[in-house]
């Protein structure tokens, strides 16, 4: 028997690492009929990485008003899981929200801090 073991992060912008996941065991079921799967989205810390940890350990998402990277507000979230919070670094000053005109020079990460904050 075949054994298939996919550990997928996200495609930044365009799919989940779950989305990922489904959608390499959909091929793999119809490609190997007796195959084995196993499916363990992963994230790297980046973008995707509070859903992968709420499918892995559950928790409870609280969202916040936070500055964005560029200045401007955004809404961000962080996971409370009993006595510890996760907090992406991507809900509040992700490379998908940059806006034109700004760069790291420009660029601030105010929003994680205030996130840090609220988890606090």
């Amino acid at each position: 028997m075949i054994k298939i073991v996919a550990i997928p992060d996200s495609f930044k912008g365009s799919l989940s690492a779950a989305r990922v996941a489904a959608i390499l065991k959909k091929a793999a079921d119809e490609t190997f009929e007796s195959a084995s799967f196993l499916s363990l989205p992963l994230a790297d810390g980046g973008e995707g990485t509070l859903d992968v940890l709420h499918r892995a350990l559950g928790g409870v998402f609280f969202s916040h008003d936070v500055t964005g990277a560029c200045g401007q507000p955004v809404r961000a979230r962080y996971l409370s899981v009993g006595d510890t919070a996760y907090v992406e670094f991507a809900e509040a000053a992700g490379f998908s929200m940059r806006l034109p005109g700004f760069n790291a020079a420009n660029t601030t990460s105010l929003g994680v801090g205030q996130m840090m904050g609220y988890a606090i």
